[in-house]
């Protein structure tokens, strides 16, 4: 998923913080430049008195793609469950074997 490029409105507001950024350092040179509100349609949001970015304006993934994202990967879970199933039983072979191994190799 992080290869993915952004959705087009997670890109939107990224391009918003960044306008708003570069709009206060294009007024560094002045003392007291007066600023809109971050909120008001720059991509910032404020939640609890905290200021944070605003992510996107609505589903960033549809509901159908996460449904068979979910049951891909309970499938590869279930699978990976039965492959270390599979070497547990598979070891445990193994251990008796080389037990038995050792045993004869200590009366020659």
């Amino acid at each position: 998923m992080t290869s993915l490029p952004p959705c087009q409105s997670c890109l939107t507001q990224h391009v918003n913080r960044v306008n708003y950024h570069v709009m206060i350092y294009s007024q560094a040179h002045i003392p007291q430049p007066v600023l809109p509100d971050p909120m008001d349609g720059h991509g910032w949001t404020c939640e609890n008195g905290v200021m944070r970015p605003k992510w996107t304006d609505g589903e960033i993934i549809l509901h159908q793609l996460v449904d068979i994202l979910e049951e891909t990967v309970a499938e590869l879970h279930r699978s990976d469950e039965d492959d270390d199933n599979e070497a547990v039983d598979n070891s445990s072979d193994n251990e008796y074997e080389s037990i038995e191994e050792s045993d004869t190799s200590d009366d020659e």
